[in-house]
């Protein structure tokens, strides 16, 4: 009965490690996923351009994923909240004109997309210099991209 106790505790100790490990490591870093945007809708503009429809439905695919990570959301707010919906819904619109083939619409879907990306960047620009933007997950860094 001992050695199986010693077991369970051994297994117990193990997986409090791997989940405490776990969760350090998937700590969204706010660097990586503007990275990754940006990996993403430099995808999305050459398939445009190239007009390949798989891989504008696979990168906006790819970006509406990366847009509900949890260290997308660095605010809080109704307006941030609301900000982050109206560029999903724009790569929404980018993923359903390439199911319909529709080079036109994922273009408009791009350039929606890319201005409502551009205005939210303008928001925390301006939260950040005002001083009411706390740095995400209280790393203290500012976010990447947001300076002039």
């Amino acid at each position: 009965m001992k050695h199986s106790t010693k077991w369970i505790v051994l297994v117990a100790v193990g997986a409090i490690g791997l989940t405490a490990g776990l969760s350090v490591s998937q700590e969204p870093d706010i660097e990586q996923i503007m990275q990754r945007k940006l990996d993403h809708a430099h995808s999305i503009l050459e398939a445009l351009i190239m007009e390949d429809y798989e891989t504008l439905e696979d990168s906006a695919a790819a970006l509406q994923k990366l847009s509900e990570d949890a260290g997308w959301f660095v605010l809080q707010t109704p307006e941030y909240t609301q900000r982050s919906a109206a560029f999903r819904h724009a790569v929404k619109e980018i993923e359903a004109s390439a199911k319909e083939r529709s080079l036109e619409g994922a273009t408009l879907g791009y350039v929606d997309m890319t201005l409502k990306c551009v205005q939210c960047h303008e928001l925390l620009r301006g939260r950040q210099m005002a001083g009411e933007y706390d740095a995400p997950l209280g790393q203290g860094a500012q976010l990447p991209l947001l300076s002039r």
